[in-house]
């Protein structure tokens, strides 16, 4: 599943860091106006080139980005996991989807920010972070992690992955559904769970595996 899973934890670290600064600043901004200026400019850019073309894009990406479209694919894939007996691949790919519908959960309900006016598409729930943008992060990215063994043809279906979710969240600011800041925390969080989770899950059966050899080293070693 990973070539270097403690690499992985780093990336995964990196991504959640950069997470955790925008939970920041984004709470900080009352008293501190960096976030909401630039969340502003960029509402403000997006509607200056709206066109008709553009917004069937980004209406279609509305779709693929919901629940209608995303949660048959992670229930799909967990059953295709089962069926093969993959249980380190099914376990990263659960542990992705409840980490990450968890921590949006969470943090809507804790920064309750309102969401840019005159949304272009049917909204729920508080702004800040982008469910779209996390859910397209994280099945994106674990989808290649669980599907596709480490090499030169994952790495196009990484870039794929990164596009897809770069192409959701800039839909999302487009249909004026969210703030610039809402994401761009909801697509590092995602990334940064899918990769953590995968490398977390990795770690755990390397353990394992480890304790197992050191008993049966010593079992082997102990008198009859």
């Amino acid at each position: 599943m990973l070539a270097d899973h403690r690499r992985a934890f780093v990336y995964s670290l990196v991504l959640l860091g950069a997470t955790a600064a925008l939970f920041v600043l984004v709470g900080l901004d009352p008293r501190l106006p960096v976030v909401q200026p630039v969340d502003d400019w960029w509402f403000g850019s997006a509607e200056a080139i709206r066109s008709t073309p553009a917004l069937w894009i980004a209406r279609a990406m509305d779709l693929a980005g919901g629940a209608y479209v995303t949660l048959p694919i992670r229930v799909g894939v967990a059953i295709w996991l089962l069926a093969l007996h993959r249980w380190r691949k099914f376990s990263a790919w659960v542990l992705t989807w409840a980490a990450s519908e968890i921590v949006v959960t969470f943090v809507k309900l804790t920064y309750d920010r309102p969401r840019p006016p005159g949304s272009l598409v049917s909204t729920s729930s508080s702004s800040f972070p982008s469910g779209h943008a996390t859910a397209a992060a994280a099945t994106a990215v674990a989808l290649v992690l669980v599907l596709l063994p480490p090499g030169p043809r994952r790495r196009k279906w990484e870039a794929l992955a990164v596009a897809f979710t770069f192409l959701m969240s800039l839909s999302r600011t487009y249909l004026q559904a969210h703030w610039l800041t809402d994401v761009l925390a909801g697509s590092l969080l995602g990334a940064g769970i899918a990769i953590g989770s995968a490398a977390l899950i990795t770690e755990v059966r390397d353990v394992a595996l480890r304790r197992q050899a050191r008993h049966w080293r010593e079992t082997s070693r102990s008198p009859p």
